[in-house]
């Protein structure tokens, strides 16, 4: 979960292997992406969207930033934190999302995955006062993973998005950024 700058200067280098490249997301990656999404993955991408993944991936590259992890020269995760499109009162908020496929819970990949999100989320945290978004309740991969990156889940949503089905607010707070 990295930006090319990050890259560029030789922070994150040494945190991911060789076969890891961060580059930004194209169509072609969410074409490549949609059928392999982890389960949970595609089932949160149509609850929060109510179209199939694949749709639901290209209307993500409509935000600038969004990113694609290619293992081995395959993508298997998407990701961005975006500027929150509200007015938050001169508060800085990011809106941080992630998908992916199985690839990143092997055990091949699951440890250069928590390393460089740990590092991409201090970076997000550094340009955004508060991170917040929704998650859907079912993703329990997802849940654990936010949990280890220190974000607090303060509300539930039981009719979430046009499926309306139960989310989880998440935020974590930089009372150093406003």
């Amino acid at each position: 979960m990295l930006y090319p700058e990050m890259l560029a200067g030789g922070r994150v280098r040494a945190a991911l292997p060789a076969s890891v490249i961060m580059r930004p997301a194209t169509a072609v990656d969410c074409v490549s992406l949609a059928p392999r999404l982890r389960p949970a993955d595609a089932a949160e991408a149509e609850a929060v969207m109510g179209v199939p993944p694949e749709y639901a991936l290209k209307f993500a590259l409509l935000g600038a930033g969004a990113m694609v992890a290619d293992l081995n020269g395959t993508p298997e995760m998407i990701y961005a934190c975006l500027p929150s499109p509200e007015d938050h009162h001169g508060v800085t908020v990011g809106v941080p999302w992630m998908l992916g496929t199985s690839a990143i819970t092997s055990p091949e990949w699951r440890k250069t995955f928590l390393r460089a999100s740990r590092i991409a989320v201090e970076e997000w945290q550094a340009r955004y006062a508060l991170l917040h978004n929704y998650i859907d309740a079912r993703n329990s991969v997802h849940i654990r993973w936010l949990r280890s990156l220190n974000f607090h889940f303060i509300a539930r949503r039981d009719r979430y998005g046009p499926l309306g089905l139960p989310f989880l607010e998440f935020v974590r707070i930089n009372p150093d950024v406003h």
